[in-house]
């Protein structure tokens, strides 16, 4: 159960505990996965000591909006015992739950989530408790992903301060997603120093469209044709969105054959 306290005096000891070192403490709270079909983040303590997540604040930044950051107040009370998760709802939709909260109780604001180009930190507080968010050193984690790994300018807006605090690998890392993946799940939850290989991307099969479920067959093509012939955009799986077209049945043939993980 995540634990709630309005002791300001055991705030200011543990934010002072957590400005004092980066290779641990603060740094063992992780983005464990990122939900991007549902917006949801998950934050979990992967330390042997209770974080006291007071004063932390996220900074999100998207292709086109960036700067986006919580509230400085938003998490204070809260924090995680050893092994805990924390579901961070973007899309204020937190079921009634001690383990999630929506984005909107938190304050401030958000960029909004696109498969484009995106990318998250959360930082914790300094010493005086505020938050700088120009000192990559305070950056307890990040993440980006952007469509096929391309490069953004914009969403990157604060991913050299991720880099020289040592959290993130390259400016022009980024973890590849589709139009279609579902979710990225931490898969090397040892590192601080992260890149795009310590993710696994979790892709939906898009061509499992009929019963029998989880095996590809004829039903499957039959269920694809009547998608396409109703410009159902279910059968839009190839560039260019929007236009379904020859391309759509080349990239159905070719995921058909690959099979489905």
């Amino acid at each position: 159960m995540i634990n709630r306290s309005h002791t300001p005096a055991l705030m200011l000891a543990s934010v002072s505990i957590a400005a004092a070192s980066v290779s641990a403490g603060p740094r063992d709270v992780k983005f464990a996965s990122f939900d991007i079909e549902n917006g949801v983040v998950e934050m979990t303590n992967f330390g042997t000591e209770t974080e006291d997540l007071s004063g932390w604040r996220f900074c999100s930044n998207n292709s086109s909006v960036v700067l986006r950051y919580s509230g400085a107040s938003g998490f204070n009370g809260v924090s995680l015992a050893p092994g805990e998760s924390l579901f961070v709802h973007l899309n204020n939709d937190a079921p009634a739950s001690p383990d999630a909260i929506d984005y909107s109780s938190l304050g401030g604001s958000l960029a909004p989530v696109e498969r484009t180009a995106y990318s998250f930190a959360i930082y914790f507080p300094a010493a005086n408790g505020n938050v700088s968010f120009g000192n990559g050193n305070l950056i307890a984690d990040f993440i980006q992903f952007s469509f096929n790994g391309f490069d953004n300018t914009t969403a990157n807006i604060r991913t050299d301060e991720a880099v020289n605090g040592g959290v993130w690998s390259g400016l022009t890392d980024w973890i590849p997603v589709t139009n279609f993946s579902a979710s990225i799940d931490l898969i090397d939850t040892d590192a601080i120093n992260n890149d795009s290989s310590d993710f696994r991307v979790n892709e939906p099969c898009l061509v499992d469209l009929a019963a029998p479920f989880g095996a590809l067959n004829f039903f499957d093509v039959a269920a694809y044709i009547g998608l396409f012939n109703a410009n159902d955009p279910a059968a839009d799986l190839a560039a260019p969105f929007g236009l379904i077209n020859f391309f759509d049945i080349s990239e159905f043939i070719a995921q058909f054959n690959a099979g489905c993980p």
